[in-house]
């Protein structure tokens, strides 16, 4: 009990915001991801930050002084003009979501980094153990939930941000355990405690993980150790051989480009950062705003298929992919422009000046809190760790341990009254409540979000419209959720093939059906999947109510998807519909030549996609080779007595 106690006492003088951490972040934050895992993970992320508030609170006593460096000053900037730019963003409910969790973030960065680095220092070992232990018992555990590479490269990440925490601790404590003068069983039971996770992590990583692209920042990070620690004892020519290690890397990559280029990860996301740079280039000063990057994205979905003569880039349609950049400076960029990012290197340079100046040497949870600062830096060349909350919260932390102590004094802004306390308490307060109640509507929303597409997948188009409905009545400020509904009501229909009769759901009725496609437009209106199917819908709809407005709508529409989409072979499935329906026959015959050389030159779709749209052109090209026009329709006329047989 004594060996235990000794163990955990450092734990015992850790303040109330890292204890919330350790009891609540630890389990929260690594949850399978059939369990609503980033929703969850927010919601752990909203109690630690709420400690951490009543952690601040507390300092707000008399005489207090608030202190900031030009570290704290860059951090102020950054996130004050991210949450400015929410005011022309596209998307502003989206910008507020990500500017309340900035500045969240901000707020435990700025406390931690001031008041509670040595307790944190202290906290994070056992809980990146703690972590990590937990995560591979999900692993073991639940390998259907947590399995699978849209799950693992989530996981990857955080494993690889914490791989350096694990390595530091058990080195630090093995020291202790094979030195005679030191040697004892807390040491000895220390080491195991750090030895395994970190041995079953990379193991897992190594031989059972499906995804594999993060792996590069392995050899980095031993590469970044090799010149940092000199473990071999060669001085500065440990320099040198670095410099040929780096040289050697390059002449590799060169070498293996093309194929480095032609793996279905990289030959994915190369798209995504070419469509990103021609987002950031229409608005390279400002950017389109904090949290827009979803529902700007379709209107350059295609700059890189027509860039490169591609037939057919699977990003068009602004799907989920589309969400992010996969690389987080083009997404800053395409979101805040050159401000947003001249902000962001003014912070980084304030932290190496910080580093450069310090007087202590730096220990080696810093170094620790380095090398995670570096993995995190490296996956966000190719994925969005700023944006999950398990590594934009490692960050935080490391940043706040590396980082931690005072410079300079630029500013100090004394709270010598009662009056200002007790407000800045409130403030806290009211804003802790608010992010926790924001995170429980996530996740209550999320719930309902994943069995939309349990269902969806399993052929029950009714169940998944219902369950989407609740989740964006739950949580209204989230546009992706608004997005899609009107597309998973098209879905719907398909699966259920609604046909002529009398029990067609009230959803289909043509004025519920115009109003959910309104909700699904103002969410994101530049998405080409919505006026695709809202073109579908109006073409189908024809041969009950064929007025000039709704010819006039269609043919609009159609001219602004094959505008925006024109290298999308829907959109020419769509143009041959509309031409049967209209008995156009040329231009019918024209949609088919045009979408099916796309569809045969589509590199990005796959086999199954690529078939079923060609027998769709094969059906129109019979139809129009005969001349007869086959109607589309599906819907039913509830005023017309002939398609309502009793």
């Amino acid at each position: 009990m004594k060996t235990i106690a000794r163990i955990l006492a450092p734990l015992a003088r850790i303040p109330a915001g890292i204890t919330l951490l350790g009891a609540i972040g630890i389990i929260a934050t690594f949850t399978p991801w059939g369990l609503a895992a980033n929703a969850v993970r927010w919601l752990a992320f909203s109690i630690f930050f709420a400690g951490c508030a009543f952690e601040i609170g507390r300092r707000f006593k008399p005489g207090c002084v608030l202190k900031f460096d030009a570290v704290d000053f860059s951090a102020i900037a950054f996130v004050a003009y991210a949450i400015l730019s929410i005011a022309w963003s596209a998307d502003i409910s989206q910008g507020l979501i990500s500017g309340i969790r900035l500045l969240a973030l901000l707020m435990v960065f700025l406390h931690i980094r001031s008041h509670a680095a040595d307790f944190a220092m202290k906290a994070v070992a056992p809980i990146a153990i703690l972590g990590s232990l937990i995560t591979l018992g999900f692993t073991i555990a639940f390998p259907d939930s947590f399995g699978g590479f849209f799950q693992e490269n989530f996981s990857t990440e955080a494993y690889l941000a914490l791989l350096p925490y694990l390595f530091m601790f058990t080195a630090f404590a093995g020291s202790m355990a094979f030195r005679k003068e030191t040697r004892s069983i807390a040491a000895i039971l220390a080491t195991l405690m750090g030895a395994l996770p970190l041995a079953g992590i990379l193991i897992y990583l190594l031989a059972f993980n499906a995804s594999k692209i993060e792996l590069f920042i392995l050899p980095a990070l031993v590469f970044y150790a090799f010149l940092r620690f000199d473990i071999f004892k060669l001085g500065r020519k440990r320099f040198a051989a670095g410099g040929i290690l780096v040289v050697a890397a390059f002449a590799a990559g060169g070498m293996l480009m093309p194929h480095i280029l032609a793996t279905p990860s990289i030959n994915v996301r190369v798209p995504l950062w070419v469509n990103s740079f021609f987002m950031w280039m229409d608005a390279p000063i400002l950017g389109h705003g904090l949290g827009s990057f979803r529902a700007t994205y379709p209107l350059f979905g295609e700059s890189f298929a027509q860039l490169v003569g591609l037939g057919f880039e699977s990003q068009t349609r602004g799907g989920i992919i589309g969400d992010m950049a996969h690389n987080e400076g083009l997404h800053l960029m395409a979101e805040m422009g050159i401000a947003g990012l001249s902000l962001a290197i003014a912070f980084v340079a304030a932290a190496f000046l910080h580093l450069r100046t310090r007087k202590e040497p730096l220990s080696l949870m810093q170094e620790a809190a380095a090398m995670s600062l570096l993995a995190i830096l490296g996956i966000a060349a190719i994925e969005f760790p700023f944006h999950v909350p398990t590594t934009a919260f490692i960050a935080t932390i490391s940043l706040s341990i590396l980082l931690a102590g005072e410079d300079r004094i630029m500013a100090s802004l004394p709270l010598p009254d009662a009056y200002p306390r007790f407000m800045a308490r409130l403030l806290l307060a009211v804003f802790s409540i608010g992010l926790i109640g924001m995170s429980c509507l996530d996740l209550r929303a999320s719930i309902h979000f994943n069995q939309t597409k349990i269902l969806m997948g399993r052929g029950y188009g009714e169940e998944a419209f219902r369950e989407l409905d609740a989740a964006r009545r739950i949580w209204p400020l989230d546009s992706k959720l608004r997005s899609l509904l009107f597309p998973t009501l098209m879905r719907w229909q398909r699966l259920s093939g609604l046909r002529y009769g009398t029990d067609i759901p009230l959803e289909f009725y043509p004025e519920n059906v115009a109003k959910i496609h309104e909700i699904s437009f103002q969410a994101t209106p530049h998405d080409n999947g919505i006026l695709n199917d809202w073109m579908r819908y109006l073409i189908m709809s024809m041969v009950f109510e064929n007025t000039p407005e709704k010819t006039r709508e269609i043919e609009e529409g159609l001219k602004t998807l094959k505008n925006r989409a024109k290298l999308d072979p829907d959109t020419w499935v769509t143009e041959g519909f509309y031409a049967l329906e209209t008995k156009d026959i040329p231009r019918g015959l024209a949609a088919v030549e045009k979408g099916r050389a796309l569809a045969e030159a589509g590199d990005l779709l796959d086999a199954t996609a690529r078939e079923t749209i060609l027998k769709q052109f094969r059906w129109m090209e019979d139809s129009l080779s005969i001349g007869q026009a086959v109607p589309a329709n599906i819907w039913k006329d509830r005023n017309n007595p002939a398609n309502n047989p009793k």
